[in-house]
């Protein structure tokens, strides 16, 4: 048997009846016989999902028999304890059938700790699946960003740079996880310039837009003319910032 399910043979309830004021009470069944193997002996499936319980009821049946058998025990790399049915492991193997071949200071570099699973539990300031990195959120990420496994910081919203130590590219505040950029700057994290499409006047804190562009941010594109609209003697063809003159107009 394999992976995970459950095997009863577990006996019926006994039945009874009422007849000239006297009852009749049936024997419960008992358990059956189960014979089990599996790969690995301390497999969840034949420990603890099978069952060859006896009736209830007022006359009980008898339990029946369970026969387990298994290829390695705790898969060769441990001693198997009858008292607790847990495996006591050899040094280097880890899991409920010391089936993960795990070293704390080989396989955790001795900067972390095997986990039931064979993975590597790293200590405080080292990342990676073998805890070889060295990152910490608050040295190396300015407490602003968390470690991937390479070591690198993976920023919060808001926050960028190679040490996540950049707010809103210096250019506006963190509101509720969200950047609220100055009036020359946009995007998420305030990284645009009136919008690519002009520049910020150091004086007034506002955008000069290019030509055929305008809005407070330079996010308006349009045509040549007052309001960008070809003096109102036109239709304007908002991407190519190109005006088709009415009749009686040109220019």
């Amino acid at each position: 048997m394999d992976g995970w399910g459950q095997l009863t043979s577990d006996g019926g309830l006994g039945s009874q009846d009422y007849e000239s004021n006297c009852y009749h009470t049936g024997g419960s069944g008992g358990g059956g016989r189960v014979r089990t193997w599996g790969r690995d002996f301390t497999s969840k499936l034949l420990l603890h999902q099978s069952s060859v319980a006896g009736g209830a009821g007022n006359r009980p049946g008898t339990a029946g028999s369970l026969y387990r058998h298994s290829g390695n025990v705790c898969s060769g790399h441990g001693f198997y304890n009858t008292s607790s049915l847990l495996c006591e492991c050899d040094s280097g193997y880890v899991g409920y059938d010391c089936q993960f071949d795990c070293d704390s200071a080989v396989t955790c570099s001795g900067n972390g700790e095997c986990n039931a699973q064979g993975q590597c539990e790293c200590s405080s300031g080292f990342v990676g699946s073998h805890c070889t990195s060295q990152c910490h959120r608050d040295t190396d990420c300015s407490g602003h960003g968390e470690c991937s496994t390479c070591g690198l910081c993976v920023c919060d919203p808001c926050f960028s740079g190679p040490d996540c130590s950049i707010e809103c590219s210096r250019s506006g505040s963190c509101v509720a996880n969200q950047c609220v950029c100055d009036d020359c700057h946009l995007g998420p994290l305030c990284e645009s310039e009136c919008n690519g499409q002009g520049s910020c006047n150091m004086d007034t804190n506002m955008c000069t837009c290019s030509s055929y562009w305008g809005g407070s941010k330079c996010t308006d594109q349009g045509c040549p003319g007052e309001d960008l609209n070809c003096n109102g003697h036109g239709d304007c063809n908002s991407g190519t910032s190109t005006c088709y003159c009415r009749i009686g107009w040109e220019g």
